[in-house]
C-alpha cells in the first residue's frame, strides 16, 4: 500500500479534483488510474464549461467527438490506449516499484507490462528494471519503440509531464 499511498501523493500535491482544464494533472491521473491494479477505473468524459452549473451544449447531443464543446476525454490517445494496458495486464500484480521521492513513478506490471509517469518539472532518463520479456515493444504513449534487454531493463527519456507504457503483445506501433 506504501505504492499507492506514494502515488496519491505525487496526484493531490498537483490537483485534488481534476479535469480536462488540469492538462497533465488529468491525463497522468488517468494513465496512473489505468495502470495501477486498484478498484474499477471509470472514464468520464464530458464537454466544454467555464461555469460549474452549466448543462452541455447542443442540448447534450454529440455529433462528433471534440466539436461543438465536447472534449471526449475517453477518445484522447493517452487515455484510451491505457485501456489496452490495462486489459493485457489484468490479474498481474504490481513489480518493480520504483519512484524518485519527488513526482515521477515506475511499476511493473508482473511480466505482462510496465509503465513509468513523469510529473516533474524537467525530462527524466533512466535505466528501468523490468520483468519483461527481451524484446521490442511499442511505447502506446507515444509511439515509439522500447527495447527490453535481455536482463529485462530499458532506458527510457520521458519528458516533463509525460508518460511510458509498454505491454507484451504490443511489439509494433
Amino acid at each position: 500500500m506504501h505504492q499507492l499511498h506514494t502515488a496519491r501523493c505525487l496526484f493531490r500535491r498537483r490537483a485534488f479534483n481534476t479535469n480536462y482544464k488540469d492538462g497533465a494533472n488529468y491525463t497522468l491521473a488517468n494513465v496512473f488510474m489505468l495502470a495501477y491494479p486498484y478498484g474499477a477505473p471509470d472514464i468520464n468524459s464530458g464537454y466544454e464549461w467555464s461555469d460549474t452549473d452549466a448543462g452541455p451544449p447542443d442540448n447534450g447531443s454529440v455529433t462528433a467527438c471534440w466539436q461543438n464543446g465536447w472534449k471526449c476525454q475517453h477518445a484522447w490517445p493517452e487515455i484510451i490506449r491505457m485501456v489496452a494496458f490495462r486489459n493485457a495486464t489484468r490479474g498481474q500484480s504490481v513489480t518493480d516499484w520504483w519512484d524518485d521521492g519527488g513526482d515521477a513513478i515506475a511499476f511493473g506490471r508482473g511480466g505482462k507490462g510496465f509503465v513509468a509517469i513523469n510529473h516533474e518539472s524537467g525530462a527524466l532518463s533512466r535505466t528501468y528494471q523490468a520483468s519483461l520479456p527481451a524484446g521490442t515493444y511499442c511505447n502506446v504513449q507515444n509511439n515509439t519503440s522500447v527495447t527490453v534487454n535481455s536482463s529485462g531493463q530499458f532506458t527510457a527519456t520521458l519528458g516533463s509531464n509525460t508518460a511510458l507504457a509498454i505491454y507484451a503483445g504490443k511489439s509494433s506501433c
